[in-house]
């Protein structure tokens, strides 16, 4: 039985391995409506090393106005900034297929996807230019599928970092075990966008090709050790790339490819972990091996967490240049927390520059925040604009898109004849967001939480007695700590247990606490939402009605944030038999939803997750033994009441009727 389970989790790892299809939503991309006569929509990948591109493609879902010109319209793709195909609209499916087998990837092995439209409705530059109803979109659903490998062709540390899906712990794991792979899966999801590595054990790791694994020198299985060449001395940290060969019922062997963290002792095992995240000598370990005896903690290399001018983009970004005639936009997106904390008031500097436009003529230009407009103002002949709007906090989300748009159209009767366009060109380092001021809200929610959470002290306190699944919810919470953020602004909370504070107090910092419903822990507590650590009933008392109920004997996962000594706090905890599956739960639904909703607390179990404002108007009533009068009435106080009604309109009837056949008598 042992035997057929390997063969059949070896079989299952080759099949992932083969083949990666992901949406363009997962990387983040939206819907894209491409406007006007001529534009462009520039899209980025990072593949993985060990992609094979001559079997990988993309599949593009298109859409376009009806009213268009087919044979008149063209799409072009690029590929790596060399032309692929252009194709008119006529001879173009809504699906269309491209090949990779030719694509040229950039630095760091990103995938660089160009669409340019060139689009016309009448054949006539200057009807067209007035048109509303010039536009192609591209759809987030379309894909990127590519087909790997498991194999890199040059073999170093720096190849396999872009494809880890696995990282591996020791069966009893310590706080530095805990540490190395939650801020590890930040690492991957910040450094080379793997939001999704998957933390397992020492015998999964090893089925899988290109994970990580982690452990002090002791720990690690014999037949690891056995396959180490550089053995480190006392004090030195060892990354190592290893070679493992498994044996398949009728087939060749499989050989699994994976990177070992280890020292002989917990510090030389620090510097390891300290190595790996420090991005400069991990990104420039262009050997199988790499030894390390002088590693910074990362929690100790000075860092910005506080920013109070936030650039438009990363000042390595060569401007921009808009050239065309009609709408042309340039889009930046940017969080809250990108300040490293939440302004009380945001103002936006632009500096652009612009062709010279003659009185006769209409150029505007629009600033847009999540689609409400902010300003607007006419160009002129000057060519040079400056201005600053101010940004309320009430628009601001957690996560924004700001959009710059010039407006140009030539005035009548210049259009014929004329091939020159409009331009203008934003100046990148000096437009930006000037924040003043620090907002406190008053009760915390899931929207507020990165920003006002994110500090160095922040620390994370969960149970001793723990499954990978608590592991796997501190990953979460210090990925989307860190997501969104420039390079040098990412935390790196310190993991305790549960069990350092039995007889101390709590520090005073913003705490992440994963625990059992039922633990010290939870109970140290005393301004959580949901104060029942049993079977309970969650109440609105607007609605007087009931909008929950925890059962000890259901396996849930509650997650809940609140202020405590002007600290915030998250606090996960688990109910039922199986604490890991409610934690398992509410992990997922934090993914989907973390900084989105404006509530305080989520109750998830299996697929389902439950999301509530718990406040002055809502009541936790824990269930007692014997009979409950309130719990009765929720129950069958409507059937009464509908009973009630039923009763007043018969008794009506039979007195009206005894009063009609008293008349009747009368008369």
């Amino acid at each position: 039985m042992k035997q057929f389970l390997f063969i059949s989790l070896l079989l299952f790892s080759s099949e992932w391995i083969s083949a990666q299809t992901r949406s363009f939503e997962f990387y983040d991309y939206d819907d894209v409506t491409m406007e006007g006569m001529s534009s462009t929509q520039s899209y980025f990948f990072r593949v993985p090393t060990d992609t094979d591109l001559s079997q990988s493609y993309i599949t593009l879902n298109l859409a376009w106005s009806e009213t268009l010109l087919m044979n008149r319209s063209f799409v072009t793709f690029r590929l790596g900034d060399v032309a692929h195909r252009t194709v008119s609209l006529a001879r173009l499916d809504e699906s269309i297929v491209i090949p990779l087998a030719d694509a040229e990837l950039l630095d760091d092995n990103f995938l660089k996807l160009d669409i340019l439209t060139e689009l016309t409705i009448f054949d006539d530059r200057c009807r067209d230019m007035l048109a509303r109803s010039l536009w192609l979109n591209v759809r987030k659903n379309s894909e990127i599928y590519l087909h790997r490998t498991g194999v890199i062709g040059t073999v170093n540390i720096v190849s396999l970092l872009p494809s880890v899906q696995h990282i591996g712990l020791p069966a009893s794991v310590g706080k530095n075990d805990i540490e190395a792979a939650a801020w590890f899966s930040s690492h991957l999801n910040h450094h080379y966008n793997i939001p999704d590595a998957e933390i397992v054990n020492y015998n999964q790791a090893m089925l899988h090709s290109n994970s990580v694994i982690f452990g002090e020198w002791g720990k690690l299985p014999q037949r690891i050790l056995e396959k180490i060449s550089n053995r480190p001395l006392e004090g030195e940290g060892l990354l190592e790339i290893i070679e493992l060969e498994h044996e398949r019922e009728n087939q060749s062997p499989l050989l699994t490819r994976h990177l070992i963290v280890t020292g002989i002792g917990t510090e030389a095992y620090n510097r390891a972990v300290y190595t790996l995240l420090d991005h400069n000598q991990s990104s420039s370990a262009f050997g199988t091996w790499l030894k390390s005896r002088n590693a910074v903690a990362p929690f100790e290399t000075p860092r910005l967490y506080r920013r109070e001018r936030l650039p438009l983009v990363d000042p390595d970004q060569t401007p921009e240049i808009l050239q065309g005639i009609g709408v042309l936009q340039s889009v930046h997106n940017f969080s809250t927390t990108d300040f490293g904390f939440i302004p009380a008031n945001l103002e936006f500097l632009l500096s652009a520059r612009y062709k010279a436009v003659a009185g006769r003529q209409n150029a505007f230009m629009n600033i847009y925040l999540n689609n409400l407009l902010l300003t607007n103002t006419r160009l002129d002949h000057g060519g040079l604009l400056r201005l600053s709007t101010t940004i309320r906090e009430d628009l601001l989300l957690p996560f924004n898109e700001l959009t710059i748009e010039f407006v140009f159209y030539p005035a009548s009767g210049e259009c014929e004849g004329s091939v020159e366009d409009f331009f203008a060109q934003i100046n990148f380092h000096e437009s930006g967001f000037l924040a003043r001021g620090f907002y406190r809200p008053e009760i915390l929610s899931f929207y507020h939480y990165s920003a006002v959470a994110y500090t160095p002290e922040t620390v994370i306190i969960m149970d001793r007695e723990l499954t990978y699944d608590f592991i796997d919810v501190a990953s979460t919470i210090v990925k989307h700590l860190n997501d969104n953020r420039r390079n040098q602004m990412e935390i790196y909370p310190r993991v305790h247990f549960t069990s350092d504070f039995d007889n101390r107090p709590l520090p005073d910092a913003p705490v992440i606490g994963i625990t059992r419903q039922n633990s010290s822990l939870f109970n140290k507590f005393s301004r959580r939402n949901l104060v029942t650590s049993s079977d309970a009933r969650i109440i609105s008392e607007n609605l007087n009605r009931e909008l929950f109920e925890l059962r000890d004997g259901v396996n849930l996962g509650i997650a809940q944030v609140f202020w405590e000594n002007r600290q915030p706090i998250l606090l996960i905890s688990s109910m039922g038999p199986q604490p890991g599956a409610g934690l398992k739960a509410v992990s997922e639904n934090l993914k989907q939803n973390f900084g989105r909703l404006n509530t305080n607390a989520v109750i998830a179990h299996e697929n389902e997750g439950h999301f509530f404002n718990i406040n002055q108007y809502t009541t936790i009533v824990e269930r007692e033994a014997g009979f409950d009068v309130r719990d009765w009435f929720l129950q069958f106080g409507y059937i009464i009441l509908i009973l009630i009604l039923l009763l007043i309109v018969v008794v009506y009837m039979v007195l009206k009727r005894s009063v009609l056949a008293a008349r009747e008598q009368f008369d």
